[in-house]
């Protein structure tokens, strides 16, 4: 009686343990839309199809008066820079 009592104690524990085991190895994260879209941009640009561009900027242009914004510039390239009314990329300046 206790060799069959042990018996299906082991037979359950290992079961419980075996389906644990399938339960861990099936729940996947999920990556976050974010993540997904830096993954896609960095792919972009091993391949090529992505301008090679490794930074952008922006500048918000400021009224000297009020302080509102009046619009902005920006550009992308391998070497960025910006400042007060300005961006700078791959040597190119664009001021507001």
């Amino acid at each position: 009686m206790k060799k069959v009592f042990f018996t299906g104690v082991f037979a359950l524990a290992l079961v419980a343990i075996i389906g644990y085991g399938i339960n861990k190895n099936q729940n996947v994260e999920q990556l976050s839309d974010l993540a997904l879209q830096n993954v896609e941009a960095l792919a972009q640009e091993e391949g090529g199809t992505g301008g090679g561009y490794s930074c952008s900027v922006t500048s918000n242009c400021f009224s000297i008066l009020s302080g509102q914004v009046l619009g902005s510039v920006s550009c992308s390239g391998k070497n960025c820079e910006r400042g007060t009314g300005y961006v700078k990329c791959d040597g190119k300046r664009t001021e507001c």
